[in-house]
């Protein structure tokens, strides 16, 4: 992956309201860069004060598939390059992927494993709940991070090259090494942990 800056004038498919001067994607998905003004800060370093924000309605799902083999718990993780990263690739969970990508507003592949998140088989959810984004950078975001026994038959309908099974006690110990771990398998493996005895 090369990542250069660019222009947002440059940015084919996003553009600026003439209206208000939010930068949003032509298709009305994704998300939309606004503004907010913040007053009687509870406990911060000053009392008000104004800011972008990304306000990104319908959040997305985090998901991890795991099985229980003899030998212990596994997790299967990609290998997922986003843009900001540093050093570009890092440890992602099973799925990780908002509502517009969900629906293709992209206009590319569906995620893969998104079935098994949407719809999960019955009895295999492990833990699920919402989780908030961080509040400093997007508005009233969430996600629903939800944890999946995988079925018995996914290794017969394939995996593709970017996923691999990892034990969770090793998961734990790349855990300690800077940017290897992004912040979404970071949080789903919290949710994880909190199923465990």
């Amino acid at each position: 992956m090369r990542v250069e800056k660019v222009g947002l004038k440059n940015i084919e498919g996003w553009g600026t309201d003439p209206e208000n001067g939010e930068i949003r994607h032509d298709t009305g998905g994704f998300f939309r860069i606004t503004g907010i003004r913040v007053r009687d800060a509870f406990e911060r370093e000053v009392s008000s004060w104004s800011q972008p924000i990304i306000d990104q309605k319908g959040g997305g799902i985090l998901g991890l598939l795991v099985r229980e083999p003899a030998e212990g718990v596994f997790c299967l993780v990609q290998a997922k390059a986003e843009p900001g990263n540093i050093g570009t690739v890092l440890l992602g969970p099973t799925l990780q992927s908002t509502v517009s990508n969900l629906k293709r507003l992209h206009g590319g592949a569906r995620s893969a494993f998104a079935d098994l998140f949407e719809s999960p088989p019955e009895g295999s959810v492990l833990y699920t709940g919402r989780q908030t984004e961080a509040g400093g950078r997007f508005l009233e975001g969430d996600n629903l991070n939800i944890v999946v026994r995988a079925p018995d038959d996914l290794e017969s309908k394939g995996i593709p090259d970017h996923f691999r099974w990892v034990a969770l006690s090793d998961l734990k110990k790349i855990l300690k090494c800077d940017h290897v771990v992004n912040p979404y398998l970071r949080s789903l493996l919290a949710c994880l942990f909190s199923t465990l005895p």
